[in-house]
């Protein structure tokens, strides 16, 4: 098998410790509350908020991807007994994220958060709660998580925020994949009211899928969102997003078939940003060309397991694709009622590119667990077709837990398992209703005294427990199928240009390293001098000495364009290494001064949102990109001539809005609206000026009109557009 060499690196510090708070969505009395201790008294809050809308909108951009969080916050009716409260949501999230950015609404404006040191923050916070007035305040917890808090939120009433977030993604050769933040959003006992995902449409990474407990759905509806960008979109069930274990978005991987790296570049006022995921393929130089014939036996009993049948296929597909060759041969087989069914009665099967449905269709028919006949008929199969080189067993069962039940099904197996003599490797994935067994003073959980004996008649064995291990299926298939391991290796990357330097601020792979990526650099840094990039990757075992080289050169053709989120994600790291180093007020200046200047969060700082009355001021750019009417299904629109102006724009007393359209189009009803930008309908304008080529309408600003951002809805039996208008004062 050509293998996909699993590494042991030698791992990265992680700059924050792990987290271990609880995870909640309180709604507290202020008069009662107070931030220095651990709890207030049980009559001084209600347990849990309520997420009364949910809406994520997510931009991958590299190493990170942007994690925009849209949140209405209100209690159950009948959960508080005080006129006026205050949201406390506390929650964790990945390690090496960055927080840049908060929103408050406050009525029909939205305030920006400014950026200000921590104890400035919290005494005008605590200062203004005393007077019943508009802030949000988000900050850094001392156990390394997060709380935002709100006030005042009015008995019966909500209130919405917005934060921003770039997250590590985790890559592989074929998948990128960003976790969606489950725990932050499971701190309440309510489920969202309504959920929504919107994933930025970038032609560089394709169409996105959502991994929601194994099952994937392609978001293939195109929306526009309040910014004028398309986005893909899907509604999800609320009580499906609630009740998830595992949530996530994954796009293709952005390489070509013969790349081994991602680079992107940023330049900014004479500093030169780069981040950079390379995977080079080390059992590639590893490997030998021989084809392997290998028998996989699946059992699955949902008595036995949490991992339901959708996420074991779903896991089993994936690692099949990353660590099997196209010269490999192999054959699967389950039990059922009937007996044992094989992917191939005949012979070994080599049509890999085929697997994927073919699989699928082989577990709807394994409807029984049954080891002993599983184990049987595949040692008889494997021993008439002959060159057999490796079993798998993939099992959630205890039913030979017995000792005298796992000796006698031994007996019956041993002489074929003799006769072909090939290694096996057994994955037990049971975590449900495992049985404990004692026998000759040692205690035994599940068939772990089956696989003792089972593993032990064959000529080379090993068996990996997930319970014991506490790692994922994922995880644990990819250790199983990676027979070359290098148990003690030391990797070293460097990255550099033909003519001058690159220094990385960081590596993340300490965080992203994953089994089954071979053991990727994934760093953003600096550079000195121009492309092209020399990036080599070099790998030592320390067990036998061998050394392993891989190098590539990265054009400028072949460079993604950046933007100033690259900036974030190299200063970011700078600000965590200075915090864990502080050692005098100087430095803790520094800190504050550059967090403030960059505009990211650190444990020195807090966003802080004050109403217009305290010195917050409304955010004419702040476009609401998700959620309400200003979002629209773009299929349901295509006159492609058509189009928007509004003039004049910005305006200050008028606007007039034009639909130039193809000659001789017309409509029996047009309707043109406008909204602000909480999405609330302001004004329904008269019936337009209609022309051969355009219908025009005319919007009088009165004297309630605020500064900021509207949109204007025009719609028809044709569909719907929209376009977005500025007011000034």
């Amino acid at each position: 098998m050509k293998i996909k060499t699993l590494l042991l690196a030698i791992a990265f510090i992680a700059i924050y410790p792990n987290i271990n708070g609880q995870n909640y969505l309180r709604i507290a009395n202020p008069d009662a509350w107070n931030p220095n201790t651990s709890s207030p008294g049980w009559e001084n809050y209600s347990p849990h908020g309520l997420f009364t809308d949910l809406d994520l909108v997510i931009s991958p951009q590299g190493v990170y991807t942007e994690v925009e969080v849209y949140a209405t916050i209100s209690s159950m009716p009948g959960d508080t007994w005080w006129p006026i409260s205050e949201i406390l949501w506390q929650f964790d999230l990945p390690a090496k994220t960055i927080v840049h950015d908060s929103w408050l609404w406050v009525e029909d404006e939205i305030i920006k958060a400014d950026i200000i040191d921590y104890w400035t923050a919290f005494t005008t916070y605590e200062d203004i709660v005393d007077r019943n007035q508009d802030p949000s305040f988000l900050y850094i917890l001392p156990d390394n998580r997060y709380e935002i808090r709100i006030y005042p939120m009015f008995e019966g009433e909500s209130r919405r925020i917005k934060m921003s977030f770039l997250v590590p993604a985790t890559w592989s050769r074929t998948q990128v994949t960003q976790d969606i933040l489950l725990s932050m959003f499971q701190s309440t006992d309510h489920p969202p009211a309504s959920v929504s995902v919107a994933v930025a449409v970038d032609e560089q990474w394709g169409v996105p899928r959502l991994n929601m407990d194994g099952t994937e759905t392609t978001l293939t509806e195109i929306v526009v969102g309040g910014t004028g960008d398309q986005l893909h979109y899907l509604e999800l069930d609320n009580i499906d997003f609630y009740n998830a274990s595992e949530l996530s978005i994954n796009w293709d991987t952005p390489l070509a078939e013969d790349q081994d790296a991602f680079v992107s570049t940023y330049e900014n006022q004479g500093e030169k940003f780069y981040q950079l995921a390379y995977l080079p393929d080390w059992g590639a130089v590893y490997d030998n060309e021989e084809a392997e014939k290998i028998m996989f036996l699946l059992d699955y009993t949902s008595m036995k397991t949490t991992t339901s049948l959708s996420e074991f296929l779903n896991a089993f597909q994936q690692q099949l694709s990353i660590y099997l060759s196209d010269e490999d041969l192999l054959n699967v087989a389950v039990a059922t009622t009937e007996g044992v069914v094989f992917l191939d009665d005949l012979t070994w099967t080599s049509e890999n590119s085929t697997l994927d449905s073919r699989i699928e269709e082989l577990l709807t028919e394994m409807d029984t667990s049954n080891l002993q006949l599983l184990l049987q008929e595949s040692l008889n199969w494997a021993q008439t077709q002959g060159d057999a080189t490796q079993f798998y067993l993939l099992a959630a069962s205890d039913a030979y837990a017995v000792p005298a039940a796992a000796n006698a099904t031994m007996l019956l197996l041993q002489p074929t398992i003799a006769a072909i003599g090939v290694p096996i490797s057994v994955l037990d994935y049971q975590d449900l209703n495992v049985s404990v067994i004692y026998h000759e003073d040692e205690i035994y959980y599940g068939n772990s005294y089956f696989y003792q004996v089972l593993t032990a008649a064959f000529e080379t064995s090993t068996v990996l427990v997930l319970r014991d291990q506490e790692i994922s299926l994922t995880q644990g298939l990819s250790n199983m199928l990676n027979p070359v391991y290098f148990e003690n290796a030391i990797v070293d990357y460097t990255v550099s240009l033909e003519n001058g330097l690159c220094y990385e601020r960081f590596n993340l792979s300490s965080n992203n390293y994953s089994l089954a990526n071979g053991g990727a650099l994934i760093q953003t840094g600096k550079y000195l001098g121009e492309l092209p990039m020399e990036i080599n990757g070099y790998l030592v075992s320390e067990n036998s000495g061998e050394f392993y080289s891989q190098s590539t050169q990265v054009g400028a053709d072949q460079v993604i364009p950046g933007d100033t989120l690259m900036r974030e994600m190299w200063y970011a790291q700078h600000f965590r290494e200075v915090f864990n180093q502080l050692s005098s007020d100087a430095e803790r200046a520094y800190l504050i001064e550059q967090s403030i200047a960059e505009r990211i969060l650190t444990p020195l700082t807090a966003f802080l949102a004050l109403e217009p009355g305290l010195g917050g001021e409304p955010c004419i750019a702040c476009l609401v990109n998700n959620g309400g009417p200003i979002i629209f299904n773009t299929e349901e629109f295509d006159f492609e001539e058509a189009t928007i102006s509004v003039s004049p724009n910005p305006t200050v007393d008028f606007a007039r809005i034009r639909l130039n359209h193809p000659s001789g189009f017309r409509a029996d009803d047009w309707q043109a609206v406008i909204y602000d930008a909480t999405g609330r309908a302001i004004s329904v304008l008269p019936t337009p000026q209609q022309q051969d080529l355009f219908t025009e309408w005319t919007w009088e600003l009165e004297g309630g009109i605020k500064a900021g951002i509207y949109f204007c809805t025009i719609s028809s039996e044709y569909g719907e557009v929209v376009t977005k208008i500025v007011v000034l004062r």
